[in-house]
């Protein structure tokens, strides 16, 4: 996806929202367009919570700036680690392909440049009861 920051600007402007809490809006989406597009990914995780509810439902105007996914499998937890790992490795390698720039890997957050403000997107993958 091309951020352009005049383009950014332009609609954050349309909609009176900060350009940069925008743009970190467009990137999320952006990722959560590539999750869709991800077989594995799409298979084993589900967007939950605010984000969720404001993207895919409402057209509220709040912008949410992170993405709760659970992990929906129903597997045994060595299973789950292994699936953690390609979990983690797939939005790595793609947000090493976009304009994001990986900055540092903690245990239970990946921590995002976008901009002068870091995205958090929680790396930690709960086993949920169905």
């Amino acid at each position: 996806m091309n951020f352009n920051k005049r383009q950014l600007q332009k609609e954050a402007d349309q909609h009176h929202y900060v350009r940069d809490t925008y743009e970190k809006v467009v990137r999320l989406v952006d990722i959560l367009s590539y999750i869709r597009s991800e077989q594995f990914l799409f298979e084993h995780l589900a967007l939950k919570g605010g984000t969720a509810i404001n993207l895919t439902i409402f057209d509220l105007p709040r912008l949410s700036v992170d993405i709760d996914l659970d992990y929906t499998n129903n597997s045994s937890r060595d299973d789950m680690l292994k699936d953690r790992k390609i979990v983690k490795s797939l939005l790595i390698d793609y947000l090493k392909k976009t304009v994001i720039s990986l900055v540092k890997i903690y245990v239970n957050i990946m921590l995002l440049t976008a901009l002068k403000q870091p995205i958090l997107i929680p790396e930690e993958i709960s086993i949920t009861s169905k």
